[in-house]
């Protein structure tokens, strides 16, 4: 109370002082400002004739004179051009109330007065202006108002604990005195110590109440030595109980018919990860997040509140992130009248039994179910056991290699070599790698990469070792088919970029060898040498189309086609082929079904496949050829891919020849690889049926061994489609021109296929005009309005190719035509939309009257 006193006290001076303080600042503010104007009216006298004269001395001293003033800290005289005629400031020590003024005012305020003769037209001479610090200035303000503010806090405070005074002395003193002795009562000794009456209270309220707290003393008193007395035995009692409970090795606990927990051991704290006190008065809901555990506590529970029998279980819990197994006891506890009253919990952990024999069954599914192939041998090199993978990779059972050496299922030049190799690598490195030729039962040879090291007993004795064994002969083949398909794809890269400038070329020396037959004058020899060259060309020409189709990038016209019928309908070509020494049969199943695929292309296949069997049978022999039908239910992996699942027609060609080597079989479809002799073949026959069949959505393989006859087995999906029956066409001819008119435009980057293209034009009576790329191109169309026929080469290096020439020379000549022409393969130019366009093609190497006919016809076309 007395504090509450003194700061009502203390408030009330701050009021009233602070009330007073106020008005005083503002009076002294008042004064200041009157002060500062006196200053600068008696310095204005000197000031004036100062800037009239523009006296910096002058100036300067009336300046450093007003200075001198403890409460101005910067004076200075401005000219009325705005010039500085004098100027001096200095700078203030903080003081310690510089704070307060920056509170309550401005920090510092700036005066000023014009300069001019009172006498005279009012004109300004320039301006005197001083700065004035606050805080300097109300120096003697602050020690006033601390005095004032001072003593009206003490007038305050005197007049408010006067009042306190007299009610501390009436009422707050003898109450005090009885609550001193409430404080002094001991709870556990209630009888040491009795209340007495304050002084002069005996018959008032706090007289009564002093006599009803003794009589209240020494009743608790007699009380509490009873209970005492009580809870003494029942202390003792449940420490015997905590101490068994928290001593066993099982966790227990007690609740109710609620779920409610009345009881927890030790064990049970920890197995909850909590105190007894966060867990008494809770279910299971409230301290168990697991929900499998928690629905296991509740199924015993139930059953025992429902049967009264006890519920035994294994249960299984994470705990702290690691899996716990126990055996839980659920058991109901009665009362005296027979109903369950309570639910008694033990549980018993068997994690480290369940995780033994867990260990165990672990090790026994691994060694039963790996892969890998284990064997385990004794000192002497012995099979004492092997697993299932074991099995598995040889084909021998466990009761067939007991007692024997491993060196039975392996494929060595020099018996014992490999266990030497094994002993020599142990001794040295501790462990063994390699790998090694293995033969299965069944006689099918493969590769295994064993892993062998030494067993120790516990003397650090060898006692034998332990092989782990794994069959790599698949990722073997797969590794080597996936370098074949990468030497294949590089060799198809190569072929197909040739085409481009070997067609060049072949135009180039067709077209003059061409004109060269032209020439009446010249002789029947000379004739038959171009004739010759004319033929080689061709025959080049049909060499680029070979490699095309092992790089797979022909131009292919896929139609239904039957199959078999087209079997059936060479074998008169096949016979004549082949020859007499070599009987043809075949086995071809009925209804298979037919294939979307070139028919010049696939006759050209059986024709290849034929032609090889012959020379693989040069003394005669059989060849035999069979259809079936196949469906692939998971893709098959090929050199280049993967062949889809799917529906295929099968055709095989097996014949009775020599057979290939295996170091043969794997290059028989690289281009250029022969066993003939020189001269007797170019090596293209079997990599154009690769290419071909690859191209066309299948497949071709060959199984060969020398000695045993070679079969070629080509996939082919199968096609929804039915032949039909092909419509009948009329034909009509055009009639050869001796003579043609038409202006053509020849754009050809290439400078002597370009002077080619425009000779044989011109023998052909055309008007031919030449540009060497798209630029020139569209500048003679825009000059030259007679041209009928745009005549350009596709790929050009600068600028536009020929195809964007194309589009942009129709956009600006709508009756234009064009043909365009390229030694790229057909396929390519599909990518690029060439065949696409709209525009007449055509393919290098053309010959000379197949360029005269592809523009006459564009001539006739209106």
């Amino acid at each position: 109370m007395a504090g509450i006193g003194v700061a009502i006290a203390l408030l009330l001076g701050i009021a009233v002082g602070g009330a007073q303080v106020a008005v005083d600042f503002f009076d002294q503010e008042k004064e200041l400002t009157a002060t500062v104007q006196r200053i600068l009216q008696v310095a204005k006298r000197a000031a004036t004739p100062a800037a009239l004269n523009l006296d910096e001395k002058l100036a300067t001293e009336i300046v450093s004179g007003l200075l001198d003033y403890e409460f101005i800290v910067a004076a200075s005289i401005i000219t009325d051009l705005g010039d500085s005629l004098a100027s001096t400031k200095i700078t203030r020590p903080n003081n310690d109330t510089r704070w307060i003024t920056r509170k309550i005012t401005a920090e510092f305020s700036e005066h000023s007065i014009s300069l001019r003769n009172s006498g005279d037209a009012p004109i300004d001479y320039g301006t005197l202006a001083v700065v004035v610090d606050h805080d300097a200035a109300l120096a003697g303000f602050f020690g006033r108002a601390l005095f004032l503010m001072a003593s009206e806090i003490a007038r305050s405070s005197l007049l408010v604990l006067l009042l306190f005074g007299i009610f501390y002395w009436r009422l707050s003193k003898p109450l005090a005195t009885l609550v001193d002795g409430l404080a002094r009562i001991d709870p556990d000794n209630l009888g040491a110590t009795r209340l007495s009456s304050p002084q002069g209270h005996t018959s008032d309220e706090l007289g009564v109440l002093a006599r009803t707290v003794n009589r209240f003393l020494e009743t608790s008193q007699t009380r509490l030595a009873e209970r005492e007395h009580a809870e003494n035995l029942l202390r003792e009692s449940e420490q015997r109980l905590r101490a068994v409970l928290d001593n066993t090795p099982v966790c227990m606990n007690l609740k109710d018919t609620e779920g409610r927990y009345l009881l927890i051991n030790k064990p049970y704290e920890e197995w909850l990860g909590r105190r007894a006190e966060e867990i008494l008065g809770k279910t299971s809901a409230d301290t168990i997040d697991d929900d499998a555990e928690l629905s296991n506590l509740t199924i015993s529970e139930q059953h025992v509140l429902q049967t009264g029998r006890s519920f035994e279980k294994e249960v299984s819990a994470f705990r702290n992130g690691e899996l716990h197994h126990r055996i839980l006891i659920k058991y109901p506890v009665n009362s005296t009248d027979g109903s369950i009253s309570a639910i008694g919990t033990v549980a018993v952990d068997i994690t480290e039994r369940k995780n033994a024999e867990q260990s165990l069954r672990k090790y026994a599914i691994i060694w039963e179910q790996v892969s890998e192939a284990i064997l385990v041998l004794n000192a002497e090199g012995e099979i004492i056991d092997w697993n299932p993978g074991a099995e598995r990779t040889f084909g021998y059972s466990k009761e067939e290699m007991i007692g024997k050496y491993a060196d039975v299922f392996l494929k060595e030049e020099e018996p014992g070599a490999r266990r030497r190799a094994v002993n020599e690598a142990i001794k040295k490195d501790g462990f063994y790698i390699g790998q090694t030729t293995f033969v299965r039962k069944d006689g099918r040879e493969g590769v295994i990469e064993a892993q062998i090291m030494p067993l120790f007993d516990d003397n650090g004795e060898i006692v034998g070792r332990v092989g782990v064994n794994r069959d790599i002969t698949e990722r073997l083949q797969t590794e080597e088919r996936l370098r074949q398909a990468q030497k294949m794809e590089a060799v198809g890269q190569l072929t197909g970029g040739i085409a481009h400038d070997f067609n060049n070329l072949l135009q180039i020396v067709q077209s003059h060898l061409e004109a060269v037959k032209w020439d009446t004058q010249a002789s029947e020899n000379t004739l038959a040498h171009v004739e010759s060259a004319l033929k080689a060309g061709y025959r080049g020409a049909n060499l680029t189309q070979q490699l095309l189709a092992f790089s797979r990038k022909q131009t292919l016209h896929p139609q239904i086609t039957a199959p078999n019928e087209s079997i059936e309908g060479m074998l008169n070509l096949l016979g004549r082929t082949l020859g007499e020494h070599i009987e043809i049969d075949t086995v071809l199943e009925k209804d298979i079904p037919s294939i979307k695929i070139d028919p010049n292309g696939f006759e050209n296949t059986i024709l290849n496949l034929a032609v090889n069997a012959r020379t693989a049978m040069k003394d005669g022999g059989k060849l035999l050829v069979t259809s079936a039908v196949r469906d692939i239910d998971t893709g098959i992996v090929t050199e280049d891919g993967v062949l889809p699942a799917g529906k295929y027609v099968e055709i095989t060609m097996t014949d009775t020849g020599d057979g290939m080597a295996p170091d043969v079989l794997a290059h028989a479809f690289e281009p250029f690889f022969t066993t003939k002799d020189v001269g007797e073949g170019s090596g293209l026959g079997l990599s154009m049926v690769y290419g071909f069949l690859r191209q066309s959505g299948g497949h071709v393989s060959l199984q060969s061994e020398p000695g045993n006859g070679t079969a070629a087995r080509l996939l082919i999906p199968a096609a929804d489609e039915v032949v039909a029956n092909p419509p009948e066409t009329s034909k009509q001819s055009i009639a050869p021109r001796n003579m043609n008119s038409g202006t053509i435009l020849v754009v050809e980057d290439d400078p002597d296929v370009r002077r080619s293209a425009v000779m044989v034009l011109n023998a052909y009576g055309f008007d031919a005009r030449e540009a060497s790329d798209a630029t020139a191109a569209l500048e003679i169309l825009a000059r030259d309005t007679d041209i009928d026929i745009l005549f350009s080469d596709v790929v050009m290096p600068k600028g536009m190719n020929g195809l964007e020439l194309a589009r942009e020379a129709a956009r600006l000549h709508s009756g234009l035509k064009i043909l365009l022409t390229s030694g790229y393969p057909d396929a390519e130019l599909e990518k690029s939309g060439v065949t696409d366009s709209g525009f007449e093609l055509i393919g290098k190497p053309y010959t000379n009257e197949q360029l005269s006919d592809a523009l006459t016809t564009l001539l006739g076309d209106d």
